[in-house]
């Protein structure tokens, strides 16, 4: 093996040729399979030290087994995948160590936004579906996705990284399924994380994993195997975590986050898989914990586990396993929780030594003795055991509690308790500000100087009058938060409940009675539950109710609605108004005349009571009107049925009077006759007509030769003067 200053050495004189040779030329783009499996063999120029950006979807042949990307030397360089994907990568090396899409990763090299979808990886150790084995000085990888599969035989194995030291690991999200394999009795997969296998001195930043590890031997988590000197933050693990009841010889720790957590900080991470111990695995002597199974000289900061955990021997917690020299602050768990020896709803064994503590927490899953030793074990609903080793003053636990039931038939009483089980070492110290359930614990004693306290009590903010505690109408920067009567306390960082607020709308909002009105909830928040008050006594609790209003009058409605939060109040005065109900029209009228010789033309006067806001006329010969009074003319002679319907919003009516109008045909016309000729005989109007004519032939005949006269005598008169 080469020696590692040798190494650091080849790695430094690696860095100045690259800058020699132009470091900071084009990237080289890698768009085909051929492409992928050609970065860093140096043909063209494609060094380890290179710059790589991919440009396309690359899909992998099926089968093709492709060598890792600085499989003997490390990969120095950087490669930007630029969100592209690399599908279906098929890597069958089981008797190799460092395998991975990148084998070896050293120096300050740097990966981004890489996505690898469906690989199928086989090895030995330090496999991860992205890098083999990280050993930077400042490496960074980052916003980079991986799914697929992974079988292994030791540790580490990651679902995207094997091992890393020294780097920064931001964004980047696994989901992948680690499958071990027993390869000899005593032996097994360990170190294996749904993420990271292991981490030394690392930053680990907003990342999770979601695959399941289906088979493991020891120092297994949800997201991380094994811990050592490293910050991890805000990060999460959703996949499950099962001991193979096959696997022998287990003596590591198990977490749905982090198997083996030592000389770390973890802050604002989440657990949210089951730990699993099979009891049929042989010797099984690690502590589980549904966050981190055994946190050593640590600290747990604004964590939570909601995963349920069986364990076997030793310690079994719904947060940590077992905590040696650990802080544990304002941190949750909420699954269920069994195991044969010291068992917890938070820490199944707490040695906090003199610098350490536990505070503003809680734990609210049942927890279960399950072995069979009548002598030896302990189970609480906080902690299980507590050592009390080196501790001097009160405090090291404070402003805690427990709601979950505890159960340890087996056990002495003196080693069950509604908040903790049993003292170790005991110094006489006490916990501070600690309460548990006495109802749903069903324990009425604790150690450790707890209080025990109803359902009622505990849901009560005056219990906690020592805490850092607020209502969230009147929360500032407080660490708990509570609902008055309706909740236990809960962390502020788990998000206060917003407030209600009460809104509604209605229809008709006017109209007689009976009214019948539907209500519409417009609530924001989520509100969970709703208070109606209709103005006129009446009530309900569903969300969008009717409501009939019998009486006129003028109604305030008011909506209350409610949620963990609180309540808010919306009134509408004066919002609903109901007139009395409308009595219906009587229709009437009269005609004037009603008898008479075509054509004739009739008025008609409404004469209807109960003010009808509507009429409909029909006359009886095919016309009809709408006229409150109308006028009609009947043109044809005959008798008429005339007929008013009335209408208003109480309903209608309709009077008919049959044979109402009678109209006679007009009288016919005489032929001429003596008695109504003119005054003289037709001859003598003849005889005039005739004079008359002649009268005026004669004139013009008159005039015609008078001018023909005067026309020849001009006409001589100018022969004369012109002779000679």
């Amino acid at each position: 093996m080469i020696p590692p200053f040798l190494r650091r050495l080849a790695l430094a004189l690696l860095l100045c040729l690259a800058l020699v040779a132009g470091a900071s030329a084009d990237p080289f783009s890698v768009a085909t399979y051929a492409d992928l499996c050609k970065v860093g063999t140096g043909t063209d120029g494609w060094f380890l030290n290179a710059s790589y950006v991919q440009t396309a979807d690359i899909q992998c042949p099926a089968g093709e087994n492709f060598t890792p990307i600085g499989e003997d030397d490390p990969f120095i360089g950087s490669y930007d995948g630029r969100g592209y994907v690399i599908r279906d990568l098929y890597i069958n090396m089981p008797d190799y160590r460092d395998v991975g899409l990148f084998g070896k990763v050293e120096g300050r090299a740097v990966i981004t936004n890489v996505t690898l979808e469906e690989f199928s990886i086989t090895a030995v150790r330090d496999v991860g579906g992205l890098v083999g084995g990280l050993y930077g000085e400042g490496a960074i990888i980052e916003n980079c996705t991986v799914s697929g599969t992974i079988s292994g035989e030791k540790a580490p194995i990651g679902g995207l990284i094997g091992y890393a030291e020294y780097s920064t690991i931001t964004d980047c999200h696994a989901d992948v399924k680690i499958l071990g394999e027993m390869i000899y009795e005593g032996g097994g997969l360990y170190e294996a994380g749904g993420l990271i296998g292991e981490t030394y001195c690392c930053n680990v930043t907003s990342c999770s994993a979601q695959g399941d590890i289906t088979y493991a031997d020891e120092y297994v988590g949800g997201l991380i195997g094994y811990c050592y000197g490293s910050t991890i933050t805000d990060c999460h693990a959703h996949g499950d975590v099962t001991i193979d009841p096959t696997a022998h010889y287990r003596d590591g720790p198990s977490g749905g986050l982090i198997g083996y957590a030592e000389y770390s900080t973890i802050t604002d991470c989440h657990a949210h898989g089951d730990v699993t111990i099979d009891p049929a695995a042989q010797y099984q002597d690690g502590p589980n914990g549904g966050l981190v199974g055994y946190l050593h000289t640590s600290s747990a900061f604004n964590c939570s586990a909601t995963g349920d955990v069986i364990g076997d021997e030793w310690a079994t917690g719904g947060l940590v396993g077992f905590g040696y020299r650990a802080t544990v602050a304002r941190c949750y768990a909420s699954g269920n929780v069994s195991g044969y020896e010291h068992v917890g709803g938070l820490i199944g064994y707490y040695e906090p030594r003199a610098d350490y503590s536990l505070e503003d927490c809680y734990a609210t899953g049942n927890v279960v003795f399950s072995g069979s030793s009548t002598n030896y074990g302990s189970a609480g609903g906080l902690v299980g055991l507590w050592d009390q080793y080196d501790l001097v003053l009160d405090g090291h636990i404070k402003n805690v509690y427990s709601a979950g039931s505890v159960s340890a038939p087996n056990l002495p009483a003196e080693a069950v308790g509604g908040l903790i089980g049993q003292i170790d070492c005991g110094t006489g110290v006490v916990a501070t500000a600690a309460y548990w359930d006495v109802e749903t614990s069903g324990q009425a004693t604790s150690a450790g100087g707890a209080v025990g306290k109803t359902t009622a009590e505990m849901k009560t903010i005056a219990t906690f009058a020592d805490w850092n505690i607020a209502t969230p109408a009147e929360y500032t920067d407080e660490v708990w938060y509570i609902v008055p009567g309706e909740d236990y306390p809960r962390l502020a960082w788990e998000g206060l409940p917003i407030l209600p607020v009460a809104d509604f709308s209605a229809a008709p909002t006017t109209g007689t009675a009976p009214l019948t009105v539907q209500f519409t909830d417009a609530s924001t928040n989520a509100p969970t539950a709703w208070s109606w008050n209709f103005g006129d006594g009446g009530t309900s609790d569903q969300q969008h109710p009717s409501h009939t209003y019998n009486e006129p009058g003028t109604y305030t409605v008011a909506l209350t609605v409610t949620n963990p939060g609180g309540s808010d109040t919306l009134t509408r005065a004066g919002y609903i108004t109901v007139s009395a109900p409308v009595l219906p029209p009587v229709a009437a009228f009269s005609a004037a005349p009603t008898t008479g010789t075509a054509p004739l033309t009739v008025k008609f006067t409404d004469a209807s009571t109960n003010a009808p806001t509507g009429y409909f006329w029909t006359f009886g010969d095919g016309r009809t009107s709408i006229a409150q009074s109308p006028s009609h003319t009947y043109s044809t002679a005959g008798t008429y049925n005339v007929s008013l319907t009335a209408t208003n919003a109480g309903g209608s009516d309709t009077e008919t009077k049959t044979g109402y109008i009678t109209v006679s045909a007009p009288p016919p016309t005489a032929p001429p006759t003596a008695a109504n000729s003119p005054a003289f005989p037709y001859s003598q109007q003849r005889k005039e007509t005739l004079s008359f004519l002649l009268m005026c032939w004669g004139a013009l005949a008159f005039v015609g030769v008078f001018c023909v006269v005067i026309f020849l005598l001009m006409n001589g008169a100018q022969r004369g003067s012109g002779g000679i």
